[in-house]
């Protein structure tokens, strides 16, 4: 579907501004061909780092209730009773 319209607005171009449409049909197999190192080089890093995160998760930190005595009392925990 992308290919079907860039043909018709360069169709279009093409009525409109003839010149500009035959330059942008020169300069883009050389753009293409300019920006080729930096996709190769983003899809090898997109490799390398991409399935990092879901491969290896970062720890999450956990709380044990009968530590905490409410929810919005974090920074005191409540005394432990003394073992017997």
């Amino acid at each position: 579907m992308k290919v079907l319209c860039a043909f018709l607005v360069w169709c279009l171009l093409l009525v409109l501004c003839w010149p500009l449409a035959l330059l942008a049909l020169v300069l883009f197999p050389l753009v293409w061909l300019l920006l080729l190192p930096f996709r190769l080089a983003g899809a090898a890093l997109e490799g390398v780092f991409g399935p990092g995160p879901r491969r290896f998760p970062a720890p999450r930190p956990t709380a044990r209730a009968s530590s905490l005595s409410t929810v919005g009392d974090l920074a005191e925990p409540r005394a432990s009773t003394p073992s017997r």
